[in-house]
């Protein structure tokens, strides 16, 4: 799910490299997870997974923040962004194309 998500909320200028910087985000963040993971199990044992847990917790959180793109043209997905808080639009020629109602 998480690839088919980078690849609708990109601009469609910067989609090719703003997919490849999240792709090389993710295997540095499998690595960093494989080389830690034994070091913590070993020094904190259980606590681990209480530091995984947080991870998943704030996931959760993001995850309820996203808006829902599904019936939404590529071109109107910045908009959906735009109403969010916390994110400051980059996009060209904000407010061109309103989103449809049914796709909030």
């Amino acid at each position: 799910i998480v690839w088919v998500y980078c690849a609708e909320i990109f601009p469609l200028r910067y989609r090719a490299r703003c997919l490849g910087v999240t792709t090389v985000a993710n295997w540095i963040g499998n690595f960093i997870i494989a080389q830690f993971t034994p070091m913590l199990l070993e020094r904190i044992q259980f606590s681990t997974f209480f530091v995984f847990g947080g991870f998943c917790l704030i996931g959760v959180f993001l995850s309820a923040w996203l808006p829902e793109t599904k019936g939404v043209p590529l071109e109107n997905i910045q908009e959906l962004f735009d109403r969010k808080a916390f994110f400051s639009s980059t996009a060209e020629g904000k407010g061109r194309n309103p989103v449809p109602a049914e796709a909030e």
